[in-house]
């Protein structure tokens, strides 16, 4: 198998594992939350991302079977990207958070619209938002068009430092 090919059939095997979770998808949809007006607390959070993480972009998103649509997005101008092409879906199968710092040198993301073209990805941080009976059916995400000079953490420390 070519190296080439490695990233195709590992962004295809995610994508099936993770659209096809009836789990997330039953919990979405008990919550009602998908298609729903933004909201304050949930742009605040994104904000906080963008300061806390000193990035461009701050997104809360839910993902269903087909798109991850953002509850509140900051620093984008859409509201939804087709899953296929989510950096997130990674977050979701694995259930925990994904760093990567420089996405052009990732084999999951090198030739992703969304680091080939606008916005021009470099660096994602995801983490999964989770119901309180365990199902992921989220993420919170902090992406930037730059590559981080230090590396970042999800740990509740330095979160709590950064916050005044």
């Amino acid at each position: 198998m070519l190296v080439s090919e490695v990233p195709m059939q590992l962004q295809q095997d995610v994508f099936e594992q993770v659209s096809a979770d009836v789990n997330r998808l039953a919990a979405l949809r008990e919550l009602d939350i998908l298609d729903t007006p933004r909201e304050l607390a949930f742009d605040r959070i994104s904000e906080l991302i963008k300061l806390i993480f000193d990035v461009e972009i701050g997104i809360v998103s839910m993902i269903d079977a087909h798109r991850q649509w953002y509850k509140s997005v900051v620093g984008l101008p859409t509201s939804e990207a087709s899953l296929d092409e989510t950096f997130c879906r990674y977050t979701l199968q694995l259930g925990r958070p994904v760093i990567v710092p420089d996405a052009t040198k990732d084999p999951r993301f090198y030739d992703n619209p969304h680091v080939t073209d606008g916005p021009r990805i470099r660096f994602y941080a995801g983490a999964p938002i989770t119901t309180n009976t365990g199902v992921v059916i989220g993420t919170i995400c902090a992406i930037d068009g730059r590559v981080p000079m230090k590396p970042i953490s999800f740990s509740r420390s330095s979160a709590a430092t950064a916050c005044p």
